[in-house]
């Protein structure tokens, strides 16, 4: 209890000083840094880019988390290392990639494809492990009653993974909210440009205070919003891992090869061959 105390102090310190700068600036301050129309262009901004970035890294860690898990490929572990490896390229780095590729390119989507890339294994390795776990007696009773691959992944498998990947999701969200780098390389204000720029420019550093205490609310919603959506009872067999069910053929598995080499490659080799480019 005492060391959990003394972490969620360490982790509380910065939000009381932020209430602590606040409080001394007065209400009348906060109120009118809250409602500004700059600081309401911020949160929209950032809301927009965090609800954008959680969903795609939502379908797209699935996705790959079931081609990898339920679908037979040749050389399987080396595709789950390769889905791991995006993990080691941080957001700033793939954006410096972009822009040293192709220096007019910037803006809300290229930002959103950066973010999603370098944030999609927090979803991806949940749901492998959620789908390994997964009780294939299930599939095969809702087969022999008669329903699709398509309706039983929706119905069966689905259900199963979800809470473990809405957690991951809710990773990728904190990431988006608090990721400097990434905006201010493609030159998108969010409520971190912002709050740097309020720090490094003015006097009065309650501005940039009470933004940064909006950022933390914020962080917060996202937290209590994915506490309130999981699912409470997800069932799981941990005895041995599930097989994998399905069966392309060669111009399906040659196709799932290709859609997870592309995503290895636009996450991970792309910005080391541009860099290494770049350095050159």
């Amino acid at each position: 209890m005492l060391a959990a105390a003394l972490v969620a102090a360490s982790a509380a310190a910065p939000l009381v000083q932020l209430l602590t700068r606040v409080a001394g600036g007065g209400t009348e301050a906060a109120a009118s840094a809250l409602l500004r129309p700059r600081t309401a262009d911020l949160l929209v901004d950032t809301l927009a880019l965090t609800a954008t970035v959680s969903a795609l890294a939502l379908a797209l860690g699935i996705a790959l988390a079931t081609a990898a898990v339920r679908v037979r490929l040749p050389g399987r572990r080396l595709w789950w290392i390769a889905l791991c490896l995006p993990l080691a390229v941080p957001s700033y780095v793939g954006a410096f990639a972009w822009t040293a590729t192709w220096p007019t390119v910037d803006g809300f989507w290229p930002l959103v494809i950066v973010l999603t890339l370098c944030t999609v294994p927090y979803v991806t390795l949940p749901a492998m492990a959620a789908l390994s776990t997964l009780d294939d007696g299930l599939v095969d009773v809702a087969r022999t009653l008669g329903r699709g691959r398509v309706r039983v992944y929706v119905t069966v498998v689905l259900p199963h993974v979800l809470p473990a990947a809405a957690a991951g999701a809710l990773l990728v969200a904190l990431y988006a909210l608090s990721d400097f780098g990434a905006p201010a390389i493609l030159r998108v204000e969010t409520l971190t440009t912002g709050v740097y720029a309020q720090f490094s420019s003015g006097f009065d550093r309650t501005l940039a205070a009470t933004t940064a205490l909006l950022l933390a609310a914020v962080a917060v919603v996202c937290v209590a919003g994915e506490r309130l959506i999981r699912p409470r009872t997800v069932r799981t067999r941990t005895t041995a891992s599930a097989r994998p069910a399905v069966e392309l053929g060669r111009a399906g598995t040659a196709a799932t090869m290709t859609a997870l080499a592309v995503v290895t490659a636009a996450s991970v080799l792309f910005p080391v061959v541009a860099l290494g480019i770049r350095m050159l």
